[in-house]
């Protein structure tokens, strides 16, 4: 039987990892050991690529070979759902046209549950309202494409900032799923090992999707793109007929395909707008949403283009004219 593959898992359940530094051997990721919990003050639990053993740095007691266990640690789940999720492969990294095809009925029957809301974490501050130590973020947002539009995109968004604790030197996108659920935050500078680190890990990013309350009213066009950065870059050129939202990554289980058919179905057309390297992957849920009934079509970047967030203004109009 192969190796478990940590990868997929852990970036559905949105578990920070680290890929290289000093606790990182050759062929290994790191995560923060769930057994040691507090007293980790970094990234000690190592995990073997190839075989898929796990071992601990801190503590000689926390390793294993069985990955079952490492995963009911991880996720707070029990023993038997860490074996359907070993035993799987991890059910999420299912070709997008094989969910489908098995969810989309009860999809539209049943109704997602939203996640329980949350508050804002106290060390945030709404870039839009802290004049003092928003620079910096305005900043990376012009950097990104926004220019001069970097403030309107922070008011409308209600993008907040971190300086201090877990969360410093990130911006903060409010995840809004019927009221504040999660957040994910993107790192400002270039140093951070982790680009983005999400809050409640699990289930928000499992079941959520980023803008869907400001996409519920519906219209003529709704693209589906993967990070924030993306999201807002199309949603805000885009308006008011195009609106997007994000799938915060490409490991889709039934809860957020169950969400992603119901928001579809308040617009008239669906477009999906991913990275140029998830190409193949579009293809597949795009053959099985049509078979379905429920036309979706790929828009393609334009050359030198790789994702969405890379796009001018000007060209996010062309695109979708």
């Amino acid at each position: 039987m192969p190796a478990f593959d940590w990868i997929p898992f852990l970036q559905h359940y949105s578990i920070e990892y680290v890929t290289q530094g000093p606790n990182v051997a050759k062929g290994h990721l790191n995560v923060r050991c769930p057994f040691c919990g507090y007293r980790d003050p970094s990234h000690h639990m190592g995990l073997q690529l190839e075989t898929g053993y796990w071992a601990c740095w801190r503590e000689r007691d926390h390793r294993g070979k069985r990955p079952e266990k490492l995963v009911a640690a991880l996720i707070h789940c029990t023993w038997q759902e860490a074996k359907r999720i070993v035993g799987t492969g991890v059910v999420e990294n299912v070709e997008w046209g094989e969910l489908i095809r098995r969810l989309e009925a009860p999809a539209r029957k049943t109704p997602v549950p939203a996640p329980a809301r949350i508050r804002m974490h106290p060390e945030f501050f709404p870039i839009e309202s802290s004049k003092g130590n928003r620079g910096q973020f305005l900043d990376y947002l012009a950097g990104r494409g926004f220019g001069r539009d970097a403030m309107d995109v922070a008011r409308m968004y209600s993008l907040w900032g971190c300086l201090t604790g877990d969360f410093r030197f990130r911006l903060v996108f409010p995840i809004l799923c019927e009221g504040l659920v999660g957040w994910t935050a993107r790192a400002i500078t270039k140093r951070a090992v982790v680009r983005y680190k999400a809050h409640p890990p699990g289930q928000v990013l499992r079941s959520c999707l980023y803008n869907h309350d400001m996409v519920l009213a519906g219209g003529r066009t709704l693209a589906i793109c993967e990070g924030p950065v993306d999201v807002l870059k199309v949603d805000f050129y885009g308006q008011p007929d195009v609106r997007a939202v994000g799938l915060m990554g490409l490991f889709l289980p039934p809860q957020k395909l169950a969400r992603i058919l119901t928001v579809s179905a308040k617009f008239q057309e669906i477009m999906l707008l991913l990275d140029t390297e998830a190409y193949p992957r579009a293809l597949q849920l795009v053959s099985d949403l049509s078979s379905s009934g429920r036309p979706i079509t790929i828009k393609q970047l334009p050359h030198g283009v790789k994702d969405p967030g890379m796009l001018t203004p000007r060209q996010v109009t062309d695109l979708f004219q």
